[in-house]
């Protein structure tokens, strides 16, 4: 790369260079590069958390109509290991806990993937002390806003996703409907209990909240200009 893209970078100077250049530079670098659009004072980190919440609501209730017991926002401090989860889930009849991550949107993959599993590590021990749940497995689940943008994620790093979360939408409803220790989807672990594991994707518009239909405001379209010359007796009229 040249040493005036460099200079340019180096100087702030963002705006004469494309995202492509500076994400190579912080890949040598070892930094990740993200992009974050603001919008009217900071009101589309607020259109997102309470998409983030339509998605929890949807989400928890179903899995109580199917006979789950859930809690949300658990957070825990193990030792320095500290987060929240968006929900955790409890299956009585079969003894099934389940971890849920809730994303309108993936930022760092790899921070996503490293926090849910120190999430899955904690979560399990810190339960059976405050509600007594002693699992027979530990299931896992990412339910994610459907857009192209995340499924495009999802795709490009699919091994990574299907390390953690293996199965998709259709196998995770029937899952959360019929739940059992062993499923399709789930993948051997530590002393056999690691279960089920699936990624669920979830329209904004089929959820609770219109308001938190991000598809809907996302793209704004401005009306075509004419190129045509006006015809100033069509205006009179």
């Amino acid at each position: 790369m040249s040493q005036s893209v460099i200079s340019l970078i180096e100087r702030g100077r963002l705006e004469d260079v494309s995202i492509a250049r500076i994400r190579k530079v912080g890949a040598v670098l070892n930094i990740s590069v993200s992009l974050d659009a603001w919008w009217r004072s900071g009101n589309v980190d607020r259109l997102i958390d309470r998409a983030h919440a339509a998605l929890v609501e949807h989400t928890v209730g179903i899995l109580r109509s199917a006979g789950w017991t859930t809690r949300v926002e658990v957070t825990f401090n193990d030792y320095g290991d500290r987060g929240s989860a968006d929900i955790v889930a409890w299956h009585p009849t079969n003894r099934i806990l389940l971890i849920v991550e809730v994303k309108t949107r993936i930022g760092d993959v790899q921070a996503t993937a490293s926090s849910f599993e120190r999430k899955v590590r904690v979560l399990p021990t810190l339960l059976r002390k405050e509600e007594g749940w002693e699992p027979a497995s530990v299931s896992r689940l990412l339910v994610i806003s459907d857009t192209h943008a995340n499924r495009d994620v999802i795709r490009t790093h699919a091994r990574l996703f299907d390390s953690i979360w293996p199965a998709r939408t259709a196998a995770v409803k029937r899952w959360i409907s019929a739940p059992a220790a062993r499923h399709e989807g789930a993948a051997e672990g530590s002393a056999g209990r690691r279960g089920f594991g699936g990624i669920w994707f979830i329209g904004l518009d089929r959820t609770p909240d219109p308001a938190a239909q991000i598809r809907q405001v996302a793209r704004v379209r401005l009306p075509r200009r004419s190129t045509r010359p006006r015809d100033p007796e069509s205006d009179q009229r």
